[in-house]
């Protein structure tokens, strides 16, 4: 009976505590009245941001439950389409990124012979964008960078210290993900290729290319808003 009783009392200690460090970690910071005019500024702008992210993850999966929820009618009104009808709509989302996709094809590893941070040595030289044009050149049908996959829309660009694909930060080092033919693209890639090869001397960046039988792409983790695409009339 005592173990029983002090055990439920560990969990009511336990939740107690839990539910304090959410509190306090959702709850706006506070500064002492003896707080210096920069302190004081600097906590009230943590708090607007803090504020601010909060507002836009409830935006999101606000947006995100009206997404599947329009997706699941739209499928379901559809259901008589024809399959060249349903193929040509599959084929839509997976070019919008919207689709996982897995397939034979190649990986890439980009990193820092000398481990420091290459992301403004591979950004500042546009080395990622001269890259993914020369895998679409060398035959890769769908690539990723750290997992997010590059569309149409994607944007490869530098935020500060490190590089944002599809408005996601990604770090050193780079995981190129690439399905097609994987002979093709290994020999256009390792074999035929110099770029590659030429960024250890130039840029201090080493890079590795190996085959794989199966790559596994997942769709897009941020869906961007087609504002003024409309339907011909």
């Amino acid at each position: 009976m005592n173990r029983r009783k002090i055990s439920l009392e560990y969990f009511i200690l336990s939740l107690f505590l839990g539910v304090l460090i959410v509190v306090q970690t959702n709850s706006p910071l506070q500064y002492s009245p003896y707080s210096s005019s920069v302190s004081r500024e600097l906590v009230s702008q943590i708090n607007k941001e803090k504020s601010e992210m909060n507002s836009l993850e409830e935006k999101l999966g606000s947006l995100n439950k009206q997404y599947r929820k329009l997706q699941t009618e739209y499928e379901n009104q559809n259901l008589g389409l024809s399959k060249e009808d349903k193929d040509k709509y599959y084929n839509y989302r997976m070019m919008l990124g919207l689709e996982k996709l897995s397939g034979e094809g190649v990986e890439i590893k980009l990193e820092s012979v000398e481990a420091k941070n290459i992301a403004f040595d591979t950004e500042t030289n546009r080395l990622l964008l001269k890259l993914v044009n020369d895998i679409k050149k060398s035959g890769g049908e769908v690539i990723s960078i750290n997992n997010q996959i590059i569309t149409g829309t994607s944007e490869i660009t530098l935020a500060g210290n490190h590089i944002n694909v599809n408005n996601v930060p990604v770090s050193p080092p780079y995981e190129i993900k690439v399905i097609g033919n994987e002979k093709t693209l290994y020999r256009n890639l390792k074999e035929k290729d110099v770029m590659l090869r030429s960024w250890e001397s130039s840029y201090g960046i080493k890079s590795d290319v190996s085959k794989t039988r199966k790559i596994t792409i997942p769709p897009l983790s941020v869906q961007k808003d087609i504002e003024y695409l409309r339907k011909g009339e």
